[in-house]
């Protein structure tokens, strides 16, 4: 069983012949980790949230594919939060990624106000275009998009 675990959880104390034996075994029988198991064990529940201000707008889908599709690459799942341009529901949706227990959230903010149940939010917040003090950023290059569009 040691063993086993070590293959399917990529620990490297395992020669080359039994991991290629166990993963064998693993695809011909459809093995699938339980998450949930593993979020008892380790605390990580591999889900990330992804918050929304308005999925009606072109941009969002793209953005909300593209990281689901980059998230899935990586083990990770991604629960999509759509506040629909409404601060009480964003709020509920950060409550609501809580109590699923994500790892990490990544939010493009409808506004200034810092919705009261992200505060107690411990693990890792990054933002979409729109920077706040004590958060992680990541944003457009305005003055390179201006540029290419006038060329």
């Amino acid at each position: 069983m040691a063993t086993v675990s070590n293959v399917l959880n990529g620990r490297p104390n395992v020669g080359p012949v039994v991991r290629r034996n166990v993963l064998r075994v693993a695809r011909e029988l459809g093995y699938r980790p339980n998450r949930a198991a593993q979020a008892m064990r380790t605390g990580r529940t591999r889900a990330i949230g992804l918050v929304l201000p308005d999925l009606t707008n072109p941009f969002f889908p793209e953005l909300a594919q593209t990281v689901e599709n980059r998230a899935r690459s990586l083990g990770l799942a991604v629960c999509l939060i759509d506040s629909q341009g409404s601060s009480h529901s964003e709020s509920d949706g950060f409550a609501l990624l809580m109590q699923h227990a994500v790892d990490g959230i990544i939010w493009c903010p409808l506004g200034s106000r810092l919705p009261a149940s992200l505060k107690k939010f411990a693990g890792p917040v990054v933002l979409i275009d729109r920077p706040r003090p004590g958060f992680a950023v990541v944003h457009s290059n305005y003055e390179m998009g201006g540029r290419l569009l006038a060329e």
